[in-house]
């Protein structure tokens, strides 16, 4: 057994939510929701970017 304490660390935190390093993998997060896992940063990211812009983005019908 490995007496070798993981780290994780914040690897972006800011107004488009968080993205935490694991050693293998980048957790995405928004306002204490995940988002999702991702391989890399960029990927993490745009996820991050997307929301933000569904969000803002809001419902788009017809209200004729």
């Amino acid at each position: 057994m490995s007496n070798e304490g993981t780290s994780n660390y914040y690897a972006y935190l800011g107004p488009l939510g968080q993205v935490v390093c694991d050693q293998v993998s980048f957790s995405a997060s928004k306002d204490g929701f995940p988002i999702g896992t991702y391989n890399s940063y960029d990927d993490a990211i745009e996820s991050l970017a997307w929301k933000g812009r569904a969000k803002a983005g809001g419902s788009h019908t017809d209200q004729r």
